[in-house]
């Protein structure tokens, strides 16, 4: 359906980066003044996660559908999915984030940015080390299935460094 598109189009500001819903009901979009949760089949917002980052880089849902993370400068939020409250900041991001992802089974997340990609413990928000250093900026990240290998890109390679 274009009836999304159509409505994301009203927004003031283009979508930076999208993430569907695990049962594919919904679409999380992050712009430069907010992110929001629209419904794919009417096109009606759901919700915004209000209280983060005035511009939202990267999006993520886990793999339960339960949660959602956002990251923009220099921030990254764990978020409850279905009420658009924000459960924790996740301490020490020191540059933009650029992309941000779940492990699988939901445990840590990934987020990667101007200056390194960092692991995170989501339970508590808190880095786990070892950290990666990057330039330039990274573009993605994501945990293989079995969350043992973690893939980023900048906007010359693709990684593949072990977890």
């Amino acid at each position: 359906s274009t009836l999304i598109l159509d409505k994301a189009a009203q927004i003031s500001y283009p979508p930076i980066d999208v993430a569907f819903s695990p049962d594919r009901q919904s679409v999380l979009v992050g712009t430069r003044n907010e992110a929001a949760l629209w419904d794919i089949r009417s096109g009606e917002k759901i919700h915004s996660f209000d209280g983060g980052p005035a511009t939202v880089t990267a999006v993520a849902f886990s793999a339960d559908g339960k949660y959602v993370l956002t990251g923009g400068n220099s921030n990254v939020l764990l978020w409850d999915a279905q009420s658009g409250t924000p459960i924790r900041p996740f301490e020490g991001v020191s540059s933009k984030t650029t992309a941000v992802a779940f492990s699988a089974d939901g445990k840590y997340a990934l987020s990667g940015g101007d200056k390194a990609i960092i692991r995170w413990d989501v339970s508590s928000g808190l880095p786990v080390p070892p950290f990666i250093e990057t330039r330039p900026a990274v573009t993605s990240v994501a945990f293989s299935s079995d969350d043992a290998i973690l893939r980023f890109n900048d906007i010359h390679h693709i990684y593949f460094p072990y977890c």
